[in-house]
């Protein structure tokens, strides 16, 4: 079985507004596997951060490409 890279269980979202307690979100759960691609405007493909030297490489590329943008 696939270990997932991100888990969100019961994810629940609420705003308030005027007219009292808006529900955005309720009861949300899914799992990303490493590799899996989560899309919309922009796509984010997931992978396992192994140790800090590779996090701080992950890092510095994200920030490039945003800032390519």
């Amino acid at each position: 079985m696939v270990k997932p890279v991100v888990r969100i269980d019961d994810l629940r979202l609420e705003f308030l507004s005027q007219a009292g307690p808006f529900e955005a979100l309720k009861g949300i759960s899914l799992d990303i596997n490493e590799g899996e691609i989560v899309g919309g405007r922009r796509r984010i493909r997931f992978r396992q951060v192994r140790d800090s030297d590779e996090l701080a490489a992950a890092t510095a590329t994200h920030q490039n490409q945003c800032a390519d943008r």
